[in-house]
């Protein structure tokens, strides 16, 4: 599958698919994180927003002066990371449905700050609430954006992958079971919290930053958007929770959901709460808990 994804661009594919290729490859980076986060931590985040909006205005302020693109991509998921870890310790003081708020409200304070936020150098016709221009996007093109895409995608299941096969995964797991049995054992909670936190962020933030290299603009409306959230939280309901495999078969649906909605503009946001409601009614484990059930109805 990986060798044919590797030549799909050059058999003239047309120019549709290969947006909604590289669309999904973005949306399963974020779903495998996403689920990371919460599925395999227990940390239902509704910011991941702030991670993609900061990374994105970053790669647009570093290729603006002049840094090499991929150079840019990878310094701008960094910066993301590091800002997960300076408000991961007031985070991870609550727990719970206040954890989702809290990270909410984050969201909501960078995208506050980017719409009233004007630097000395900034255009008299960009920033604030305008957004800005992604320099580096005149200069790449759509097949080099593709094998970004792809090859985040599949590091991003590979590190989840190897992540939940050594010890950290397994620590990782048990303080989401139990976080006080973990601590009185003696498990370092908070340093396996902290990276947690800081590895989904540094991949959300380069899945944020290379979607944003592809559309060429960014506005703190979208870019901090809860759609950020919504997306790999559905890809990973639909597909399945604490399921690697899960969010590759979630983020194919969610990303047709998304280009068909899009024509929607506000009730795109609700049509894809629709979704998941049902979904978490309907099929509890998503699309991985159905094939289970068939698998073992078709062995009985």
């Amino acid at each position: 599958m990986i060798v044919i994804l590797l030549f799909i661009p050059l058999i003239g594919l047309s120019a549709y698919m290969v947006t909604f290729l590289t669309l999904y490859f973005i949306f399963l980076s974020m779903a495998e994180m996403w689920n990371f986060l919460a599925g395999y931590g227990g940390f239902f985040s509704l910011g991941q927003g702030a991670f993609v909006g900061l990374a994105g205005y970053m790669l647009g302020i570093l290729t603006d002066f002049g840094c090499p693109t991929y150079a840019a991509l990878i310094i701008s998921s960094s910066v993301s990371a590091a800002f997960a870890a300076v408000v991961s310790k007031p985070l991870f003081r609550v727990k719970g449905v206040y954890f989702s708020v809290g990270s909410l409200a984050l969201t909501e304070m960078m995208r506050i700050f980017f719409t009233s936020w004007r630097p000395p150098w900034a255009s008299p016709v960009t920033w604030g609430g305008a957004g800005i221009p992604i320099k580096a996007a005149a200069y790449i093109t759509r097949i080099e954006i593709y094998y970004v895409a792809l090859i985040l995608a599949l590091i991003s299941i590979l590190v989840v992958k190897i992540a939940l096969n050594s010890k950290i995964g397994l620590n990782v797991i048990a303080i989401c079971d139990d976080e006080d049995a973990a601590l009185s054992c003696g498990m370092p909670t908070f340093r396996y919290k902290l990276f947690l936190l800081v590895i989904c962020a540094f991949f959300t933030g380069l899945a944020g930053a290379t979607f944003y290299l592809y559309q060429g603009y960014i506005e703190p409306v979208s870019g901090f958007g809860v759609n950020w959230t919504l997306i790999p939280l559905m890809a990973t309901i639909i597909g399945g929770l604490r399921s690697v495999e899960g969010p590759i078969f979630g983020a194919f649906i969610s990303t047709i959901l998304y280009l068909q909605l899009v024509r929607y503009l506000g009730l795109s946001l609700i049509l894809q709460g629709v979704i998941v409601i049902l979904f978490v009614f309907l099929a509890p484990k998503g699309l991985r808990g159905l094939f289970d059930k068939l698998k073992k109805g078709s062995g009985g």
